[in-house]
């Protein structure tokens, strides 16, 4: 649970290079926060598998829209990988690993001698997390004829319909459950306890509310008056990213229920 601080704490950094107390702020508001007391107090794999999540948001977002190195395509398929041997919820990761390293692409395109790099780096990255999670899924399939061994019927539609009805994707889910889904994943990030998932008074998650749209507010005020402070430049499309992210992360309860 600890180690999930670091991520939010280089994201912010990498945000907001010249202000020191907007990462350690972000580092406060989660440190305290009482899922996360929660969770350190616990051994599951759930810990670990929000630290990896972490980390690959912090260096899809950096391979997406910073300065290509390959030593962040690395770590994404390093976290990603490692977050898929955890716990089978991490799968939404894939997309967006995936998302990731399309952009760092697509943004290379017009210039020949980091096209090659990117592309090069890109693959490499593919092949690693292939190679390092890829034998999991393979054991499993071996084992018990299902490369994952829960919520079957979810994934065998879900990849049936990618092969034979992919305009079911967005036809077949049940959007009505979205917004109650969005809710239980805030929830459950802030503030959600034990197997029977017992959540708090209604008030804390006004709370947390709050200071999270506050913590967006900030954020697009800041960019939009200090760009110049900044090393990198966050396009429309990073704020995109981050809100796939999320959605991804419901998918799979979503299309289950």
């Amino acid at each position: 649970s600890t180690l999930g601080l670091w991520p939010t704490f280089g994201l912010a950094r990498w945000l907001f290079p010249a202000r020191r107390e907007v990462a350690l702020g972000a580092l406060a508001i989660q440190a305290l926060s009482p899922q996360a007391i929660f969770m350190g107090s616990t051994v599951t794999n759930d810990g670990l598998v929000t630290a990896l999540s972490g980390l690959v948001l912090w260096q899809g977002l950096r391979v997406a829209y910073g300065p290509w190195q390959l030593r962040h395509a690395i770590w994404l398929a390093v976290a990603t990988s490692l977050a898929l041997l955890t716990k089978y919820t991490a799968l939404p990761l894939i997309p967006f690993s995936l998302f990731c390293l399309l952009i760092a692409l697509l943004r290379t395109m017009r210039r020949p001698e980091m096209r090659r790099r990117t592309l090069t780096g890109s693959l490499a990255a593919l092949v690693g997390m292939v190679s390092l999670s890829g034998w999991w899924f393979a054991r499993s399939q071996a084992t018990t004829g299902y490369w994952a061994t829960r919520d079957q019927e979810t994934l065998w539609w879900l990849r049936q319909d990618f092969w034979q009805a992919p305009a079911r994707f967005i036809t077949e889910p049940a959007w009505r459950l979205l917004p109650s889904a969005l809710d239980y994943g805030f929830q459950t990030y802030w503030a959600s306890f034990g197997w029977g998932n017992v959540g708090a008074p209604r008030w804390v998650y006004t709370l947390f509310a709050a200071l999270t749209l506050g913590g967006l507010a900030g954020a697009v005020w800041y960019r939009l008056r200090q760009r110049r402070e900044s090393s990198v430049s966050l396009p429309l499309g990073a704020f995109t990213l981050l809100a796939v992210f999320i959605l991804l992360i419901v998918a799979l309860p979503l299309y289950r229920e």
